[in-house]
């Protein structure tokens, strides 16, 4: 579910600071899959918090791919994509799918953030021309994340569709797995279909009841759907206590939560889980530099 919240407003405070300076293309005119990669490989390459030494860049096993896919960091994903693409069996497919999905989620973070900042900028615009200076800086920064906004979200709709058809395969291929209705279910989530989800949840139940993905997918359901932050956050804690490595799950806890200060303390647990994670990256520096305002 996309929708501005705190946590964009923060965003858009920190990316004033590091939005790319120079226009990359005219939105508008309808972005082609070739145009859409071209400009974010560029974005993902300059102005997210990559590490270079991380081991996971060449994952050598699929306990490497489901690293990458609970560290919940955009600069991993393709590697984990590619590795696991390539090897054989359901679990194989499944995190190769699972990945695409929260490939796509990620993308839409951050479009997001660049449409919020676009439109925030066009305001200013308005504000500083009736004073006589000179926009056209400004006007360049408004193209430029309109066309980030816009290539990121085309190739969300490419991640998450991909990880629905792969989630079919995987269901037909091996009906009494629970693992393709995992990623189905996270895929119907992220679309709000929602008596799709409910049905594919069920049947996961029924496989795997154990499932740590089925009590991360209750929080997001409480949270997204039901708008019910209490539950989510008592979701979110039973999966990390699961699986203290579960970062996705450690930023929905965090957006789960209601209070600055709250949101706050578990911003730093996810510092602290992946101090590379697109949130912490772009939201890190407004959320510390509002806790150290509100703190004085």
């Amino acid at each position: 579910m996309r929708n501005a919240s705190w946590l964009w407003l923060a965003l858009a405070a920190s990316a004033c600071a590091t939005a790319p300076k120079s226009p990359c293309r005219a939105a508008g005119a309808g972005m082609s899959l070739e145009e859409a990669q071209a400009i974010a490989t560029e974005f993902e390459s300059n102005h997210l918090g990559q590490d270079p030494n991380n081991p996971l860049r060449e994952p050598k096993s699929l306990d490497d791919v489901l690293e990458i896919l609970k560290s919940d960091e955009l600069d991993l994903f393709p590697a984990g994509v590619s590795f696991a693409s390539k090897q054989p069996g359901v679990q194989a497919k499944a995190l190769a799918a699972q990945i695409e999905l929260a490939w796509g989620e990620a993308e839409l973070t951050l479009a997001d953030l660049f449409s919020l900042l676009a439109s925030s900028q066009a305001q200013t615009v308005s504000d500083v021309e009736l004073t006589g200076f000179d926009t056209a800086e400004l006007r360049a920064r408004i193209g430029t994340n309109r066309s980030v906004a816009e290539a990121l979200t085309r190739l969300a709709a490419e991640h998450s569709a991909e990880g629905g058809r792969q989630a079919r395969e995987i269901i037909k291929a091996a009906p009494d797995d629970y693992q393709g209705y995992r990623v189905a279910a996270d895929y119907f989530r992220m679309r709000e279909r929602w008596d799709e989800f409910d049905a594919t949840a069920k049947k996961i139940a029924q496989l795997n009841a154990d499932s740590n993905g089925l009590v991360f997918l209750r929080g997001v359901a409480a949270l997204y759907r039901d708008g019910d932050s209490p539950t989510a956050d008592r979701y979110f804690r039973q999966a990390l206590a699961k699986d203290p490595r579960f970062v996705r799950a450690q930023a929905n806890l965090m957006r789960s939560q209601r209070g600055l200060a709250a949101k706050y303390a578990e911003y730093l647990k996810l510092k602290e889980m992946n101090p590379h994670h697109q949130i912490v990256v772009w939201a890190g520096p407004a959320l510390e530099r509002d806790h150290e305002s509100r703190a004085k």
